[in-house]
Order: structure tokens, then sequence, then C-alpha cells
């Protein structure tokens, strides 16, 4: 379900190590589902304590935060993150010959599985800058000197804005096209037989009606999901991990907030979500572009003490 996350805009950067363990922590995973926050996307800057989401609630207000504990122990914990939540559908890497394997120790694999996941949580932060190939090398030169305990050449408190921009700059170029292509998608959702829309460009549909009593935006709502872009692409199914979602209404995107309190419990809808009322000019995760529209089919299975 798609919750609010808190913005993470106003902070700095307290050190190189804490903005890489931020994004190795708070990357695109597949245990925070990837429905719509209001704020706080997936950026180059990450605050001292970054919250650690309730897995199956997407995009969810913080419940739990996680402070700042030793580096190994972070980059620990995002490797066994990375290693639980690699996409399934996600191409593989060319494996190595079987006599390269078998000339292989365990601790020899088990490093190479460890650059990988590495390399795979922060990915979409370097994407997000669009880096040019110079400015792509300047960046593995920059990471293997770490590496290797050299002391940075430039400090990255003094580029935090400079990137934070570029990466800014850049999502709202993406999603300018973005936007214009599935106009057309949501003109064709609004034509539909009993289709909605509603002033904030949302559009409803009901697909199975309910018959009991519709949420609050106060009320504790007990969901079954399933999130697409346009062109069919999942990027969050409650559906198919199996386990409901529960959420406070009021704290996730105005999307779901406003279409979940048009539902009745039993009833199924389809929710087509502009990114205005979406994630925004964010880019999230791997699969969701900046600027895009956002479209859910959603069961409401009970509210809560109600």
């Amino acid at each position: 379900m798609p919750h609010t996350t808190p913005a993470r805009n106003g902070h700095a950067l307290a050190d190189l190590p804490a903005l890489t363990i931020g994004i190795l922590l708070s990357g695109p995973d597949c245990t925070v589902p990837r429905l719509p926050h209001r704020a706080g996307a997936d950026s180059i800057e990450r605050s001292a304590e970054e919250p650690v989401r309730e897995p199956g609630v997407p995009g969810g207000k913080a419940t739990l935060t996680m402070m700042r504990q030793s580096a190994v122990a972070l980059l620990l914990g995002a490797v066994i993150v990375a290693g639980g939540c690699q996409k399934k559908d996600a191409a593989p890497a060319a494996a190595p010959s079987a006599a390269a394997s078998a000339a292989m120790s365990e601790d020899e694999k088990a490093a190479l599985a460890f650059g990988a996941a590495v390399g795979q949580q922060v990915a979409p932060q370097v994407k997000a800058l669009n880096l040019s190939p110079a400015e792509m090398e300047l960046f593995k030169k920059g990471f293997q000197a770490s590496l290797a305990g050299e002391k940075p050449q430039y400090d990255i408190q003094q580029y935090t804005s400079l990137l934070q921009a570029r990466a800014e700059k850049n999502a709202a170029t993406l999603a300018v096209g973005e936007k214009q292509k599935s106009a057309a998608f949501r003109d064709s959702a609004a034509a539909e037989a009993g289709a909605v829309k509603t002033t904030s460009g949302l559009v409803f549909r009901t697909v199975k009606p309910g018959s009991g009593p519709s949420p609050k935006a106060a009320d504790t709502v007990r969901v079954h999901y399933h999130g697409t872009l346009p062109d069919g692409k999942v990027f969050d199914s409650s559906v198919q991990r199996g386990q409901p979602a529960e959420f406070q209404l009021n704290q996730v995107i105005p999307c779901w907030t406003e279409g979940v309190q048009r539902m009745k419990v039993g009833e199924k809808a389809r929710l087509v979500c502009p990114s205005e009322i979406a994630y925004g000019d964010r880019q999230m995760g791997p699969d969701i572009p900046p600027g895009s529209t956002l479209v859910f089919e959603v069961e409401l299975l009970s509210i809560k003490g109600r």
C-alpha cells in the first residue's frame, strides 16, 4: 500500500560511509512494496536515521528507526537484504565457467556475491545521476580508492547539493516524457464504462461491488492489491506475495487515501493514479520512472474495529 515516508531532503550528509550505508539499506528491494510515497523518494541524500519500512506495506511510514551502527554491521545487513530481495525476473549475470567455479573457494564465491549485492543496491543511485562515460570512470576510481583505504580527494559534503540537484534535474526531464507517454492511457481509462475521474485526476472504477462499510481517512484497512505500470509491468503485488497489507489510510499516497475511501468492504476496484497523486517526478527504485502513472487493483478486505 502506498504510505507516506518522511521527507529526507532537509538532511545533510554526515559522511561518505553514512551515505553509502543509507543507500544500501534503503535502496529498492522486494520487501518494500513500491506504492507511491508522498515524500522521501530514493534520493542521493539520506538522513542519519533511516526509516526501515514494514515488509508488505508499500511506501509506508516508518514504524521502526534504524540508528547508526558500525559500517560492517550495516553492510552485512545490506547484503542480506539484497540477497533476499533480488528480483526474480532480473537478467542473471554471466555465470563463471564450470572450471572457474570449481576452482573458487566458498570464501571467494562469497566475496563475488558480496560485490554483486553492493553493486545492485548502489546502481539505481548512480543511474539517477546519468553520468557520462568519463564521469563513470571517475566514480569507479573514487570507489576503488575508498575500498583501498585511501583518503577521499574531495569531501562528499561539498557536493551533496550539486548531486541532489543533478539527480532532480534528470528526473524532471524523464518525468516530462513519461507523463506525455501515459496521457492517452489515462484518457482511455477514464472513458471506460463505469469509470469516474475525480478533480485530483484519479480514475476510479469498481470491478466487483462490495456491501460493507466504507473507511474514513483515519481508519486502518486491510487490503490486497496489485500494482502495475501502464504497460502492464508489475512493480508490487500483495496478491503475488500471498499476504494482505494493513495500513492507516491517511498515511498513504493521496491516490490511495482518496480512492480507498470510495470503496466498501468486499469491493474490488481499479485505481489509475497520475504522478501528481503518486510518486511525482521521482524515480522509485529500478521499476518506477519519474512521472509514472500507476495502476492498482485493490480489494478492500476489512476495516479495523468495524
